[in-house]
């Protein structure tokens, strides 16, 4: 398969991805979990970190669909910051109820997901004016 069929496939997961997690946020709305809390917390906590990730790798999939070439320096960064920002966001703990400043996971997730959306596009528009450039 070509790398452009290749980013097409992983788009049309992440857009699965996102679907996912947009039920599962809404997933006590939707009637998925009864009156059960428990339900609609561990749903909510897994569904913001699930929505908001596969967003930012939706927008990523994209650019990488529209430049395939510049996949070869993107992936150094993909490599090392996927499995961090997963396992920050698998183990970041909720906070107290006597914490005033706290971050909830939600947010965490929102702006792990972010700074990888916003420092993707800029490595690979980087590399694709670089390489326009190069070729003249």
């Amino acid at each position: 398969m070509k790398k452009r069929k290749k980013f097409i496939v992983a788009l049309l997961v992440s857009f699965f991805g996102f679907g996912a997690g947009y039920l599962l946020i809404n997933s006590f709305r939707l009637g998925f979990c009864g009156y059960s809390s428990f339900c609609y917390n561990s749903n909510l906590r897994i569904g913001h970190t699930t929505y908001y990730s596969f967003a930012s790798l939706s927008f990523v999939f994209f650019l990488l669909t529209i430049f395939p070439k510049t996949f070869s320096v993107w992936k150094y960064f993909g490599y090392w910051f996927i499995p961090l920002a997963a396992i920050l966001l698998v183990f970041y703990p909720n906070p107290g109820s006597g914490d005033f400043l706290a971050i909830y996971p939600s947010m965490v997730a929102r702006w792990v997901s972010e700074f990888f959306a916003v420092v993707s596009a800029c490595i690979i528009m980087i590399t694709a004016i670089a390489q326009k450039i190069k070729r003249g």
